[in-house]
């Protein structure tokens, strides 16, 4: 270990060097004592934004990591003010999700709580921290950090290209208490995210969750233009989703009245085929089983 002593004075240079990097993080990771722990975070201390950018230096930053946790929150200390700069630029986005994983509770929730003004833009800008930091979420606090900042917002992340997977990700892994605001947020967009080339695959995974009455408030919402929606290449999807979705009697009786008036009407092109087979596989009514001209009749 007195090779890491009389080397340090050099390990910034080394790390910023596409082999010396290698070398670097090796030396790091063999630091075992205080002295050595020390000695090398010193040479780095004051230096961590810049180095987080760099190509190859983030390498033997995110080796420092696993120092003693006195030493991470001294790194965390110097990169809170640049956490939305790092997350954008495509070295330290790599940092700032490492960091994320390894980060102990109270460091996780500092990066949450100073992360938090910028989910969205972030999300929106498609950076891979914000993915890494909602899967890193196992606590009732991060959960209500994460939603708060989220509501009012889940329409225009749903016509995003990157940040409607994101709302894909609040659905499907946040506990149900803390997601039933997504789905008031959508419905009375719900025409508009059916067809949209971005909003339609979110605003499917969004409809899984829908309790009934809010499933019944959708229904409502799209009754005026079911037939050009369930007609429409993306649209039919969602509508086909959310019949899927509605049993209860009051919904179904609903969907019967819709396909009464639009059935026929649907037949006549794909897209439209495509729900009146969502709906023939309905087991209610006596529709089971039947086929989609008998069921209409019915």
């Amino acid at each position: 270990m007195s090779l890491t002593i009389s080397l340090s004075p050099h390990l910034v240079e080394l790390s910023s060097h596409e082999l010396g990097n290698v070398v670097a993080q090796k030396m790091i990771r063999k630091c075992k004592d205080p002295i050595h722990f020390s000695t090398v975070f010193k040479q780095f201390e004051g230096k961590f934004v810049e180095l987080c950018q760099t190509q190859y230096a983030k390498f033997p930053v995110d080796s420092l990591w696993r120092f003693p946790s006195k030493y991470s929150d001294r790194i965390m200390d110097e990169i809170k003010p640049h956490l939305k700069e790092l997350s954008m630029h495509v070295n330290g986005q790599v940092c700032i999700t490492s960091f994320i994983r390894k980060a102990n509770e109270d460091q996780f929730v500092k990066l949450l709580k100073n992360l938090s003004p910028y989910l969205v833009e972030l999300s929106v800008a498609g950076t891979p921290v914000i993915e890494t930091l909602m899967s890193n979420c196992k606590e009732p606090t991060h959960y209500e950090i994460m939603s708060n900042e989220f509501k009012g917002k889940i329409y225009q992340m749903c016509k995003s290209k990157y940040s409607k997977s994101r709302v894909k990700q609040l659905v499907s892994d946040f506990p149900r208490k803390y997601t039933s605001f997504v789905v008031d947020e959508i419905i009375p967009h719900f025409k508009e995210l059916a067809t949209d080339e971005n909003g339609h695959s979110a605003l499917q995974s969004i409809i899984q969750i829908a309790n009934e009455e809010q499933k019944m408030v959708m229904l409502e919402e799209l009754s005026p233009s079911f037939s050009a929606i369930s007609s429409h290449p993306l649209g039919n999807f969602s509508v086909g989703t959310l019949i899927d979705k509605c049993n209860s009697a009051s919904q179904l009786q609903v969907i019967d009245g819709l396909m009464r008036n639009y059935g026929k009407q649907l037949e006549k092109g794909k897209h439209g085929k495509f729900v009146i087979g969502k709906y023939s596989s309905k087991p209610h009514r006596g529709f089971s089983g039947a086929s989609s001209s008998e069921s209409m009749q019915k």
